[in-house]
């Protein structure tokens, strides 16, 4: 969401990527896990660059999970079914 921001604003977005430690090409990759840290850095990188200090509010405010398409969130509600369900946390 914030790199799709980024390129809206017209903000060049390998430099970001960069200093974060990150490629477009990992950034592509859907299955690629992000550290935290690594998160967290490009989240700040992006609130600098588009002079938005609350960029997780903007974020969150501007998201549509509509956007994803039905199967994506079919998956998401699955992982969670399994989570909850079949597989509970033990006490």
């Amino acid at each position: 969401m914030a790199i799709a921001r980024l390129k809206r604003a017209g903000v060049p977005v390998r430099p970001l990527l960069r200093r974060a430690g990150h490629t477009p090409e990992v950034i592509a990759k859907p299955e690629e896990r992000l550290s935290v840290r690594s998160q967290i850095t490009l989240l700040d990188e992006a609130a600098i660059a588009l002079k938005d200090h609350s960029i997780g509010f903007t974020l969150a405010r501007d998201f549509d999970p509509r956007e994803l398409g039905l199967h994506a969130l079919k998956r998401v509600a699955q992982q969670d079914y399994q989570r909850a369900v079949v597989s509970p946390p033990e006490r």
